[in-house]
């Protein structure tokens, strides 16, 4: 949750992250200098304190969680009071252990518990798993779901996504699942714009990757074609999870395989 101060000591202590928030923001200070500022989901309010520092006449901070009292006593630490004003409203109203405990409960106790199996494999996979990847787990090169700017964007642009995908493997491998990230343009005035990614590739942030497995992983061979759709849209249960459709096929030789599953990104994230 928001208003746990562990969850803004994980973002906090993200240097790459926080750092390219305040170089771009103080690098835009001509366009923020005597501007009104809003700071949605504000958090600890540190952004609005970049703002001030980059001249902003004022900052509104509008945040959901608890954690807006503790952004008020950082105000006033920071004797920001007459620059920042903290709004406490909303603006808008390890993985495969689990399942192949299963497996072993045979040889430990002698009862064939293999009929769980199916349900322990969709319980342990039905959520996104936020991981830090490395390039060795990476089977293909990436491929770009979706882009926006944040100039033009409405809320029909985000509120359900659909966008096919195709991967061709670079090598032999066990095919496990797929992974999204994401990278971030400020525009600079100079035009020489900061880039935050949040890719397997690029140094490590709080973000990690989102990581979706399947319940039954698949060998792929060299130059090997898996295709497929995304679904990405608001769960039905809660407006703070995001429920993703994968629905894949591949083909390659005398082997085929396809499949579709729907995983949840839940509020725990940070």
């Amino acid at each position: 949750s928001y208003s746990h101060l562990d969850v803004h000591q994980e973002m906090l202590s993200d240097e790459v992250r926080t750092k390219t928030y305040r170089l771009a923001i103080l690098k835009n200070a001509e366009r923020i200098r005597n501007k009104i500022v809003l700071d949605v989901g504000a958090g600890t309010g540190i952004l609005s304190h970049f703002c001030v520092e980059a001249g902003a006449k004022k900052v509104y901070a509008v945040e959901a969680s608890a954690i807006a009292e503790q952004a008020k006593k950082v105000i006033v630490a920071n004797h920001a009071q007459d620059k920042i004003v903290i709004i406490n409203d909303p603006v808008e109203k390890h993985l495969y252990c689990r399942h192949n405990f299963w497996y072993r409960i045979k040889d430990k106790y002698g009862v064939n518990m293999d009929a769980i199996i199916p349900k322990a494999k969709h319980d342990a996979f039905k959520n996104v798993c936020l991981c830090q990847l490395t390039t060795e787990n990476i089977l293909a090169s990436e491929f770009r779901i979706y882009s926006l700017s944040i100039k033009k964007i409405s809320e029909s642009d985000i509120k359900r996504i659909e966008e096919p995908f195709e991967f061709t493997s670079m090598g032999y491998g066990l095919l496990h699942g797929f992974t999204l990230w994401f990278n971030v343009s400020f525009e600079i005035p100079d035009g020489n714009n900061l880039i935050l990614s949040t890719s397997p590739y690029s140094p490590p942030t709080h973000w990690g990757q989102s990581v979706m497995y399947l319940n039954d992983p698949f060998n792929v061979e060299q130059d090997q074609v898996v295709k497929g759709k995304i679904k990405i849209s608001e769960s039905e249960e809660s407006d703070r999870s995001i429920d993703m459709q994968v629905d894949f096929s591949s083909q390659y030789e005398h082997f085929s395989t396809s499949g579709s599953k729907i995983f949840n990104l839940n509020s725990d994230f940070s």
